[in-house]
């Protein structure tokens, strides 16, 4: 089930206030900007249930940017249609017919960022913003940021980026064993493959799936070289 909450766009400071700081408001007045009765004051933004590709929580006026080249970029703008399929869609440029589950369940090839949002950016919303030159623009700085982002998170969390999956080390969340855990991830849908774990009765490292999924022999290829990597690390320290 979704989580119900909201973010509040305050015209006269100009400025977003997050849940986190909503929660802590009059509860009063928190109902009446809910309620819609402070309109003149607030625009209220509800949080999808979606969060972007870096996990970033996706409300009502972000805009966001998708795709996996500099010629075919989109951006999108989340809005309330309230229509017969009552739901959040998107403004996907001149087609506003594209619902945004459809994008983020149906069709997880699509990775889409958020690069702002309609009252912090206004002028994102405007065609005339969109020319190809600010396209290629945007396409280097979300990249390069990916690249930043992804050898960063390699080298915080000791762990191993390959083509299709990534291997990272979660041994600080069970600082109880003297023996290291890793969870195994797919890159493009960015769920559980499964864990490496220490296999007492065998004195190695082994693979433990999650139910249900299924592997091609890159994958098990890649994931066997690291245990393998790992198993000598082990013996090497002795």
């Amino acid at each position: 089930m979704r989580e119900i909450k909201f973010r509040v766009w305050d015209k006269e400071v100009r400025r977003i206030e997050t849940w986190e700081m909503l929660k802590n408001c009059n509860k009063e007045w928190l109902i009446n900007v809910i309620d819609g009765q402070l309109t003149n004051d607030y625009e209220l933004m509800q949080f999808t249930g979606l969060e972007d590709k870096k996990g970033k929580e996706i409300y009502e006026g972000d805009i966001l940017i998708e795709g996996y080249s500099e010629d075919d970029l989109v951006v999108f703008e989340i809005v309330w249609i309230d229509i017969d399929d009552a739901g959040y869609s998107v403004i996907k440029g001149i087609d506003p017919n594209c619902v945004l589950h459809d994008i983020r369940l149906s069709r997880s090839d699509l990775r889409h960022t958020i690069i702002g949002n309609r009252y912090e950016n206004p002028e994102m919303i405007k065609k005339s913003y969109w020319t190809k030159k600010r396209f290629g623009e945007w396409f280097l700085k979300v990249k390069n940021k990916e690249q930043d982002d992804c050898e960063q998170k390699e080298e915080k969390m000791e762990g191993r980026l390959y083509e299709f999956i990534q291997i990272v080390n979660l041994s600080d969340a069970f600082p109880e064993k003297k023996t290291q855990t890793f969870e195994v991830r797919n890159i493009f849908a960015d769920v559980r493959l499964g864990w490496i774990k220490w296999i007492s009765s065998y004195r190695k490292y082994g693979f433990f799936p999650e139910p249900n999924t299924y592997y091609e022999e890159v994958c098990l290829t890649h994931i066997t070289e690291f245990l393998e990597a790992l198993i000598k690390e082990r013996k090497d320290a002795k």
